[in-house]
């Protein structure tokens, strides 16, 4: 809540999978059963991470970029370095251009010069295995160290084949409890609003994310 409220003004809420609440297009019992399932606390547990850290011993020094043109996203860097701090880990914040930030996603060479990197993730239509599956695909743009789950994938398979909606959400919440749950492939921090201004003598433009990346908005415009 803290990031939300100090980093993303207000606009941002705890989320604990890339399949936030937002992606549950059907079934959304059983997704909200599985997203509370996942067992992450809003409130981080110092004691209990500081614990951790002495266990496994000095740590040395680590990186995350920030992109500099993106205030909220510096703020929530230097949050992250904050908290390690507190628990005994040293995390340095570089803020880069835009353009070397971009890089990270493709070059390998960007990214061995880091150790954590934070990114926005979204997804096109109301379905959690599409913000899901991305990150798992064997030799994918965005599966960028190489993760391989046997399970992950079995499960993932058998959803894209499945023509049943509980069939099908039963295997997406398996393989999202084995990569969050227990793997931690990534750390989800807030789920980001999308401000969009309307005025009062205008409609016609879709309204958020990711809606003006692949279609002719501007068309729309007073249209309704």
């Amino acid at each position: 809540t803290v990031v939300g409220d100090v980093a993303w003004e207000g606009t941002a809420e705890p989320v604990y999978s890339v399949a936030s609440p937002a992606t549950w297009g059907y079934e959304q019992d059983a997704f909200a059963g599985a997203y509370a399932d996942l067992g992450i606390a809003p409130t981080a547990d110092l004691e209990a991470a500081k614990a951790l850290v002495a266990e496994v011993g000095p740590v040395e020094p680590m990186t995350i970029w920030a992109p500099n043109e993106n205030a909220s996203m510096v703020t929530t860097a230097n949050y992250i370095a904050g908290v390690a701090a507190e628990i005994g880990l040293e995390i340095n914040v570089e803020t880069v251009p835009i353009q070397t930030y971009s890089n990270w996603v493709y070059d390998p060479a960007s990214r061995d010069a880091t150790d954590l990197f934070q990114t926005i993730w979204y997804t096109d239509v109301p379905e959690p295995l599409q913000a899901l599956w991305p990150l798992v695909q064997p030799e994918g743009l965005f599966n960028f160290y190489g993760y391989d789950n046997a399970e992950v994938l079995d499960h993932f398979a058998a959803a894209f084949a499945a023509s049943d909606d509980a069939e099908r959400a039963g295997h997406v919440i398996a393989g999202q409890q084995a990569m969050f749950g227990d793997d931690m492939l990534w750390i989800p921090v807030v789920n980001i609003a999308t401000p969009t201004f309307i005025g009062s003598r205008i409609s016609g433009p879709p309204v958020g994310l990711p809606a003006y990346l692949y279609s002719p908005w501007a068309a729309y415009v007073g249209a309704a």
